[in-house]
């Protein structure tokens, strides 16, 4: 075994030799077009694309076939195996070369028909992209050296691909573009190649489908020189009599440039017009043609070693921990050496002490803490920010970098992978503060106004991104008016079942639906979700919180109604005449309790049964098989709420008209208990239980549907 290099170039021509094949075990090719656009603009970069693994042998060692191809192939008697790498390579022989090139432009569907579907495009690249300028086309001046301080999502945009189909046979980009003249005769060669280049140049896109051909005329140094000159032509038309602008360009191509003008020297003043095209095209054509001799690592393996390559092959594909997105945002940002790292930065960020304005504690009942420790509800990871928090932190950078900065237009896009690995350094080092000042406001709102203990809990996690994107202004965090509105928005959605399916995309919707209501008063849709609070026939209604149909009830609603309790802060079921609130700060920090027993407890909340399930459960059956049963009645949320530990332990197994009796009227009223006690809780005569226990989860639903109808209508003012 032994680790070398070899150009792509001598690659693709053992390929083409049949010297180099693939063992006919390989999978099929797989790579989706981005991928392979990935790949594209990395080689172009000189960037490590992976080492191949090769076995060198005798063609009766395996059944082989061709690169790019299912289809069997007879090789040389002493051929190449690609082992490992087949995707890679298919990939860049595809892009490099013209499979099409040995076959006239009617025989074109020979090599397209067997070819490997994914494999059916051309490549080019399109030197002229607004928002950047890395081929220097704006003013045709390449500069090579920037190629090495970009990155592969750079440059994605500059890949531009055609794919080969039978509809677009008559296209120019098409192996089968064969055209006629006035009297229908075919073009010669010559001619056809003209009416190609005229579309490419059009187009400004560059054929790099033959930079490994060995044609004495490659197409792409002739559209280069083609695109290069109707720039000129352009530029010239652009400047006008604009000397300094003239000088500015010119002056790099001939220092002289300013005498030429003063002297009125036309005629060389257009000889460095026509060189500044011809240097910027034979730069560019040059860059482009190095390429396909970057060296590939290459892990060669002797035929008396084919033992040893399964399981080399094996290790090598063995999945390690990969780099996520969020890790390579970090490893963007340290580009900048005087900035410490940005995970460290931001968890600076998450152990301040976060102020927290009037806004968003007004109506809140008894001492309000003035600010908050996100420690406190999981935003930290051992030392790291926690998952949700990584993923949001990304969503909303994307949003801020490329949307509020730079004024794209905001698209589904830019919540996914691709935006969040083209920031570059500078837009994730200046924006990274903003972004996560904006998630923290939107996880304190959902906090202190939600009922949301710790994040871990939040129903619907991209509920979090329309509130962070309006948190990016101090005035609507600091505005009571908005935090009734966001608020408003949060139960509607959340008990309407807005959510309960497509959450992507309707949490990207919700980004301007929900800025349309706070900045217009637009609130035309929220208005359809009011009317299906509790009344969504698969997710919230009557029947499926008493449990009547085959709908399971969902867990966000589950979690929903619970922590929709805690936002009301109800008094705890058993605190005598202390008034212990339930509210999520106090059970985020476990504050100390004296129930009045000599000593204090933490504050710990339990998931409590209204109605006990030990009442219900037969003889030999368990209480927690109970629990665990999706169709019990007794399971629905409209007979759980959340009490202290130290409510729960007291209450035990009674049944609520017994333990009721220690419970203050004021707490049965913030837990939406129905009353009087004694007689909705009580089994009345010729009452089966079931018929029982459907009856209290109905009179209950019937409570707290119209404690939040009555809370939304104060919402919205």
């Amino acid at each position: 075994m032994k680790f070398d290099s070899i150009p792509l170039k001598t690659l693709i021509s053992n390929s083409e030799k049949k010297n180099l094949v693939l063992p006919n075990f390989q999978r099929a090719y797989v790579w989706p077009l981005e991928k392979q656009k990935t790949l594209v603009s990395t080689f172009l970069l000189d960037l490590p694309t992976g080492s191949f693994l090769l076995l060198k042998g005798k063609s009766d060692d395996f059944a082989a076939r061709e690169v790019c191809f299912p289809s069997a192939v007879q090789p040389e008697s002493s051929c190449t195996y690609l082992l490992d790498g087949q995707q890679r390579f298919s990939t860049l022989k595809n892009a490099f070369t013209d499979l099409y090139s040995d076959k006239l432009p009617s025989e074109w569907r020979e090599v397209w028909t067997p070819l490997f579907k994914q494999l059916s495009h051309r490549f080019f690249l399109k030197v002229n992209v607004p928002g950047s300028d890395f081929f220097g086309f704006s003013n045709l001046n390449f500069k090579r050296e920037i190629f090495k301080e970009i990155e592969p999502s750079n440059l994605i945009d500059y890949i531009e691909t055609k794919q080969i189909m039978v509809k677009n046979e008559n296209s120019f980009f098409h192996p089968g573009f064969n055209p006629v003249d006035s009297d229908g005769k075919i073009l010669s060669e010559p001619k056809r190649r003209a009416e190609i280049i005229e579309g490419m140049t059009e187009d400004e896109i560059v054929p790099i489908y033959e930079l490994n051909s060995t044609k004495s005329v490659k197409l792409h140094s002739r559209v280069l020189s083609s695109i290069a000159i109707r720039r000129q032509n352009k530029l010239r038309d652009e400047v006008g009599g604009d000397i300094s602008k003239i000088i500015e360009i010119l002056h790099h191509v001939d220092e002289s440039i300013e005498e030429y003008i003063e002297n009125k020297d036309d005629e060389s003043v257009t000889r460095t017009w026509i060189t500044l095209a011809t240097n910027w095209a034979k730069d560019v054509e040059q860059f482009l043609e190095s390429r396909i001799n970057n060296q590939m690592a290459q892990i060669i393996l002797e035929r008396e070693e084919i033992a040893r390559a399964f399981a080399i092959f094996e290790v090598i594909n063995q999945p390690g921990t990969p780099l996520d997105e969020y890790d390579l945002v970090v490893a963007k940002a340290a580009r900048n050496t005087a900035l410490p790292n940005l995970t460290e930065r931001i968890i600076a960020i998450l152990n301040r002490k976060f102020e927290i304005p009037e806004s968003i504690k007004s109506g809140l009942i008894g001492p309000i803490p003035n600010e908050i420790s996100f420690n406190d509800i999981g935003v930290i990871d051992d030392k790291a920010p926690s998952s949700d928090v990584k993923t949001r932190f990304l969503q909303m950078l994307s949003i801020i970098s490329h949307c509020n900065i730079k004024n794209e237009i905001l698209t589904i896009n830019h919540l996914k992978r691709e935006k969040f690995l083209s920031l570059n350094c500078e837009e994730i080092n200046d924006n990274y503060e903003i972004a996560i000042n904006s998630l923290l406001r939107a996880y304190a709102f959902l906090h202190f106004r939600c009922g949301i203990v710790n994040i871990s809990n939040i129903p619907y996690k991209l509920m979090i991104i329309p509130i962070s994107n309006l948190f990016i202004s101090d005035e609507n965090w600091e505005s009571e008016k908005v935090i009734r509105k966001i608020e408003y928005w949060y139960w509607t959605s959340l008990f309407s079942g807005y959510y309960k399916m497509n959450q992507n995309s309707r949490g990207f919707d919700d980004i301007s639906i929900l800025k349309n209501y706070i900045d217009y008063g637009d609130d035309s849709i929220l208005l359809t979700r009011e009317k299906r609070v509790f009344e969504d026939e698969e997710y919230s209604d009557k029947s499926i919180l008493c449990m009547e149909t085959e709908f399971p009830i969902p867990k966000a609603i589950h979690q929903g109604i619970l922590q929709y309790i805690i936002s009301n802060q109800p008094r705890d079921f058993i605190d005598k005449s202390l008034k212990v609130y339930l509210n999520s700060w106090d059970i985020a920090k476990k504050v100390k309790i004296d129930y009045g027993n000599g000593k204090k407890e933490e504050l710990l909340i339990e998931d409590h049964h209204i109605c006990p399930l030990a009442g219900k459960a037969t003889i030999g059956e368990s209480t927690t098989a109970l629990r665990l049963n999706s169709f019990e009645k007794l399971n629905s949320p409209l007979n759980r709420t959340y009490i202290s530990k130290f409510s729960n332990r007291i209450i035990g197994a009674f049944n609520p008209n017994e333990y009721f009796k220690l419970v203050s009227d004021a707490s049965k009223f913030g837990h939406c208990i129905p009353m009087p006690i004694e007689d909705k809780y009580k089994q009345n005569s010729g009452e089966d239980d079931e018929t029982f226990y459907l009856r209290i989860l109905k009179e209950r639903y019937e409570v707290l549907k119209l404690k939040l109808q009555e809370e939304i209508i104060h919402l919205k003012g």
